[in-house]
Parts: structure tokens; sequence; C-alpha cells
């Protein structure tokens, strides 16, 4: 078995994250979860506005705007438009929202088994290599 095999097996089978996604798409619930964290430090009184989504998640506007686009299809989002700075802002519906927050639940479920099933020495072995590792990836960038 070659490195690419391993490589493989390990970003896309060693952990099934799929599982835990029941509610939402893992690629829009982080969007979501962007989005919202935006809106927690963003300018915009109630949104926040496309360029700091795309800051926030370090990719470029288009790419960006993609992705809202696929989002707002979706039900999830709405543009709204700031009068004062003439530009528009995206803001979470009900259904992202709610949708988001059953998602949460359900993570929060899994990582309570996970927790209550693994000893507290090897949970900490873990954390900690798991921080190395996403430390490593952070540098391949």
């Amino acid at each position: 078995m070659g490195a690419g095999t391993s490589a493989e097996e390990f970003f896309l089978k060693s952990i099934n994250v799929e599982s835990i996604f029941e509610f939402v798409e893992r690629t829009d619930y982080l969007f979501l979860y962007s989005i919202k964290e935006c809106v927690e430090k963003s300018d915009c009184h109630e949104g926040v506005y496309l360029s700091e989504v795309a800051e926030y998640m370090k990719l470029l506007i288009p790419e960006t705007s993609k992705m809202v686009k696929s989002l707002e299809n979706k039900g999830y989002i709405i543009w709204k438009l700031d009068e004062k700075k003439e530009r528009t802002y995206l803001v979470l519906t009900n259904k992202a929202i709610e949708l988001s927050n059953c998602q949460k639940e359900k993570m929060i479920e899994a990582y309570e088994k996970i927790i209550s099933n693994i000893q507290e020495d090897d949970l900490a072995v873990t954390r900690c290599t798991l921080r190395k590792i996403r430390q490593l990836m952070e540098e391949i960038k």
C-alpha cells in the first residue's frame, strides 16, 4: 500500500464526520457557522458583508459568492440593503438558524458520547495530536 493510499484513507476514512451531519450538509454548515461568527464581529448592524465572510474564510470573493448563492437558493440566507453605506449584506434566515441549532445539538450529542467513552488520558493525547495535525495542515496551505 503506497503513501498516497494511506493519505487518502487518513483524510477520507479515519473519522466519518459525514455521519454527524443530519440536518445540514457539512459544507453548508461550515459556511453558516462562519457567517454567524462574522455577524458577531461585523460593522453591519444585523448581518455581514460578503467581503467579511471571504476574509474570515480566507477565500476569494468569487468563491465566496458562489457558495453564498447556493445557500441563498436553499433558503438559508437573504440579501438586504444597507442604505447608509449603499451596500448589500447577508442575513441568516430563520430556517438556517433552526437547522444550524439542530445540527449543533447533534454535534454536541456525538461529542458527549465520544468523551464519555474515552478515558481522560487518552482524550488528552488525542486532542494534543489533533492540535499538532491542525498546525501542520496550516503550514501546508
